[in-house]
């Protein structure tokens, strides 16, 4: 087997310092996919100025444009059924004018109520998963090429994967791998394997110890992996494994290329996707000083180190040099 590697970019459609940093990388050649969220206002233009703009690519399949599910930013598309807000809203006692909107970065307010959400409200939670695939649909005029979920949330219980999995694998769809790094960013993850298997041992979240968040851990931790691989068994297609978030380790570029290097060449004979979170610009207040999809001022600073070092370092030399080739959607 070949040593195979996806680059994805993430939350593209959010705001225009993320929308730059990707197209930045996508005119450096060091993006394969571009996973898009639709459940903003202006994600219609945004995305198809993206696939204007990139047309030559897209045609050409040098470019696959995915979706990226999203429970926890955004305006919710499914407002038939709100019901599963309501509980978030009365939670966190928003008024009625903000009860629609999904609470920036909201997955760890959204994990401690996940039993009451997938016991009493999971329809309303596939709906919404139904009505953004549909939006990526009609705004695109073809189904997604790969689907994944902000933070990860439709890898958090049994219920709500279960139905994420079907619904890539009866549409012949790519799913992302699942992670915990989401759910844990005190994990030193780098220095120990690229892999990031789904279970790291002798790591306990402490975000996690709320409500039924033991429950909620015990899923990911024990659980997941083995229905992952009994959906793939199925016929569900991912790769074997997912990297992420290297720039959360450092803001300095220099420490950036190190850890990617090491990602690199720890990389075996399986496939792997790589995602990455582009942002440029040219002075911090050019996100309006407040926060975007959760994304403070230092994770910003982070991540356009991050993009310099994705563009700064012709990734894509680095992988033919370790004999990686590019993971076919």
């Amino acid at each position: 087997m070949a040593k195979e590697l996806l680059i994805t970019a993430d939350d593209f459609g959010v705001h225009s310092v993320i929308d730059n940093g990707i197209k930045m990388c996508i005119d450096a050649g060091v993006i394969d996919c571009v996973d898009v969220i639709v459940a903003y206002h202006s994600s219609k233009w945004r995305i198809r100025r993206l696939i204007s703009e990139y047309k030559s690519k897209f045609d050409s399949g040098e470019l696959k444009l995915g979706l990226h599910l999203s429970l926890t930013c955004g305006s919710p598309l499914y407002r038939h059924n709100d019901d599963y807000l309501k509980i978030i809203a009365k939670k966190k006692k928003i008024n009625k004018i903000n009860r629609l909107i999904f609470k920036c970065n909201s997955a760890l307010e959204i994990i401690p109520i996940l039993d009451t959400l997938e016991s009493k409200h999971l329809k309303s939670l596939e709906n919404e998963m139904i009505a953004q695939y549909d939006k990526f649909v009609e705004i695109t005029g073809h189904p997604p090429q790969h689907i994944s979920s902000h933070i990860g949330i439709f890898h958090s219980t049994a219920k709500i994967y279960s139905f994420f999995s079907k619904f890539c694998k009866d549409r012949a769809i790519p799913m992302r791998c699942p992670s915990l790094l989401g759910l844990d960013k005190s994990m030193p993850i780098w220095k120990r394997d690229p892999k990031q298997e789904m279970f790291p041992q002798n790591h306990i979240s402490k975000l996690l110890l709320v409500d039924n968040g033991h429950k909620t851990w015990h899923w990911i931790k024990e659980g997941v992996k083995p229905c992952f691989l009994a959906s793939k068994k199925a016929g569900l297609s991912s790769t074997d494994f997912f990297i992420e978030h290297f720039y959360n380790q450092t803001k300095k570029e220099s420490e950036q290329k190190k850890i990617m290097l090491n990602i690199l060449d720890k990389i075996g004979n399986h496939s792997y996707e790589m995602v990455v979170h582009p942002v440029f610009f040219k002075h911090i207040s050019e996100y309006r000083k407040s926060k975007v999809a959760g994304i403070t001022a230092g994770k910003f600073n982070k991540r356009k180190a991050e993009t310099l070092t994705l563009i700064n370092n012709n990734l894509k030399d680095l992988m033919a040099v370790r004999g990686i080739v590019k993971y076919r959607l």
